[in-house]
């Protein structure tokens, strides 16, 4: 369930941003239970798309302030 989210934040195609913010909420929800190490490779994960510019960096960056506020 956490792929489809992350796919959907990460993609270059997604052009609703109501439903973008949605899953950046949703995946937010879900990484907080997750165990450090998970964490860290979603973060190195999400650092590579923030560099990629193939990738939308607006979505990625409200997730990474997201993971880092809560």
């Amino acid at each position: 369930m956490a792929q489809f989210f992350w796919e959907l934040i990460v993609s270059k195609d997604s052009k609703n941003l109501e439903l973008v913010d949605n899953c950046i909420q949703k995946y937010r929800d879900m990484v907080r239970y997750w165990v450090l190490e998970k964490k860290q490779d979603m973060f190195v994960g999400l650092l590579k798309c923030i560099s990629d510019p193939a990738t939308p960096s607006i979505p990625c960056l409200k997730l990474l302030k997201g993971l880092i506020k809560d």
